[in-house]
């Protein structure tokens, strides 16, 4: 008799045990999927500054326009050559 109480005890406990183990499964995936929409959201906004950034380089110097949307080359003797290598390695590099 004492076995058999026993044996069900254990079982209404591994049974107790499963249903905690799925609510803390659950409540982790739902953490998950907050924490990935915060981080999305964080790359969205690096994104948005990065390309304010370039965007106020352009409206600081509005003679680079010509180098980057009108395919005018840059000539090593160019005044604007250091301006242009560098605003050109910021916006590769910021890929990385």
């Amino acid at each position: 008799m004492q076995e058999t109480v026993l044996g069900v005890a254990g079982l209404v406990l591994v049974a107790v045990s499963l249903c905690f183990s799925a609510l803390q499964t659950r409540e982790v995936a739902k953490q998950s999927r907050i924490n990935n929409g915060i981080g999305s959201a964080a790359a969205l906004m690096e994104m948005n500054n990065l390309s304010r950034a370039w965007h106020d380089r352009l409206l600081e110097h509005p003679s680079l326009r010509a180098y980057f949307f009108q395919g005018k080359t840059c000539a090593p003797d160019d005044s604007d050559r250091s301006a242009v290598v560098t605003l050109a390695e910021r916006v590769c590099c910021t890929g990385r």
